[in-house]
């Protein structure tokens, strides 16, 4: 099917109306050569994918399935090959070119996460440490607690003088 209007859009959105009982691609050319010729030039403008019973709008779409603009300015032959399905092709409606913008989804702080710290006695009576948030050690319970330069899980041996330990965000 080739369609040759004139048009003064420049950037422009086409639509098929359409109808097919089962999904369809249509694929939306421009003809780059003469249209009078048998042999007829083509450049891929996109794809009209439709997946519905009655006569219904399809946007052309690009490669990435995002809405297709299309320059259409002057006389421009189109032309719609069936790809895959038998749609029963109605017309094609072309409007002024709309960017659609997708916003960012725009999601809640996360609650702070207090820091958690447990401790085990291994086998070989060393102690393992493991913590989020920054280690610190004091030894008093009372403190002063000072940070402790380490990484969880922290292993430490039984031949240290008696520490306590906290763990705080950092």
């Amino acid at each position: 099917m080739n369609y040759t209007p004139t048009c003064s859009v420049g950037a422009a959105n086409a639509y098929l109306r359409a109808e097919d009982g089962n999904t369809f691609v249509v694929q939306l050319d421009r003809v780059t050569s003469s249209a009078s010729k048998a042999n007829q030039t083509l450049e891929k403008l996109g794809e009209f994918r439709g997946a519905h019973g009655g006569y219904d709008w399809t946007p052309v779409t690009d490669e990435s399935g995002q809405l297709a603009s299309v320059d259409l300015s002057g006389e421009v032959t189109l032309r719609g090959i069936h790809v895959e399905g038998s749609p029963n092709l109605n017309f094609i409606m072309v409007t002024l070119a709309v960017e659609v913008v997708v916003p960012e989804p725009v999601l809640p702080p996360l609650p702070p996460v207090e820091p958690t710290m447990s401790m085990a006695l291994n086998a070989d009576y060393t102690v393992t440490v493991t913590f989020t948030g920054l280690l610190q050690a004091a030894t008093d319970p009372a403190g002063p607690y000072v940070d402790v330069a380490a990484t969880s899980p922290l292993t430490l041996e039984p031949d240290q003088m008696m520490q306590f330990a906290r763990s705080r965000k950092p």
